[in-house]
């Protein structure tokens, strides 16, 4: 094994020199910074202080099971992450053959169009759908009186609050599974659309039995992206509800971040930050078995 891996380096040692300052980026951030994380997660740690550090071994990790506010953020991310991930992979991967089709024009430019929310920093899109939610100027409010009917409280509702922030956050990661999407359906050959429609293929039948399964890969890559996106951001919930009302939508990315810069604990929140790439990793893997599971039958 290692002597294949030298001998793959040897032979595309310039394609290795160019991942090389990536790599190295990851290195020195990335894995510097779960190790650091990790560290701090066995110390009681202040903010105001971090030299300051306490050996308490695996009291944070105990506090999980003490504290209320934990179970609820883990309910509050599986649903928002299955909500969001799920309806996102399906309109993307929809409008993606939709707009793939021959008779399509301007695919360009509806691509183009198509990828501003993706493109929009956080702050745009949470103050976007605010502006959308909010009582007297909300456009759903006012096409909903129109049909004399009365809007609920978006974001000040226990039952209205999380599937708002889901749709949202549908709104913003739909373009990044449209280009991934599109991106495999472009790959495909055209001449096995057209030997299945000389076969009598239907063009349900042709999607259903060459084009997903040709975008497997595609759409793997495509869930562990958005699902690792999903699960670990909280800039809009943070400015939408701020994890309010009453939990609700205080999914477990902002749970940390809550208990490390509002409640000033930071070697509990590194405990959570620890736990918190154990998931990723385990959904990661989940999804790679998954699919291969799926390719070898």
């Amino acid at each position: 094994m290692r002597t294949i891996f030298f001998s793959e380096v040897k032979k595309n040692y310039l394609a290795f020199l160019m991942i090389l300052p990536a790599f190295l980026f990851l290195l020195t951030f990335v894995v510097h910074s779960l190790f650091w994380a990790f560290r701090l997660s066995f110390y009681e740690v202040s903010l105001l202080n971090l030299a300051a550090k306490k050996f308490i071994l695996f009291e944070n990790y105990k506090e999980f099971f003490q504290d209320p506010v934990f179970f609820t953020s883990f309910k509050a991310s599986f649903y928002f992450v299955v909500g969001s991930c799920s309806l996102q992979l399906i309109f993307g991967l929809l409008i993606a053959i939709l707009v793939n089709q021959k008779w399509v024009r301007g695919k360009t430019l509806f691509s183009l169009v198509f990828m501003i929310p993706w493109i929009s920093s956080v702050v745009v899109v949470a103050y976007s759908w605010m502006f959308m939610y909010d009582p007297r100027v909300s456009l759903f409010n006012i096409f909903l009186r129109r049909l004399g009917l009365s809007p609920p409280p978006w974001l000040a509702d226990t039952g209205w609050a999380m599937p708002s922030v889901i749709i949202s956050d549908i709104w913003w990661g739909t373009s990044l599974t449209f280009l991934i999407q599109s991106s495999g359906i472009q790959s495909i050959p055209p001449s096995l659309h057209e030997v299945a429609l000389v076969d009598g293929a239907s063009w349900r039948q042709q999607h259903l039995y060459i084009t997903l399964p040709l975008l497997k890969p595609f759409i793997l890559l495509n869930l562990i992206l958005i699902t690792v996106y999903t699960f670990n951001n909280f800039g809009v919930i943070l400015i939408l509800t701020n994890g309010g009302p009453l939990h609700v939508t205080e999914i477990f990315s902002l749970f940390t971040y809550h208990k490390a810069f509002t409640y000033n604990k930071v070697g509990y929140a590194s405990s959570l930050t620890v736990l918190m790439f154990g998931i990723n990793l385990c959904l990661v893997a989940m999804y790679i078995r998954m699919f291969r599971g799926r390719g070898s039958k």
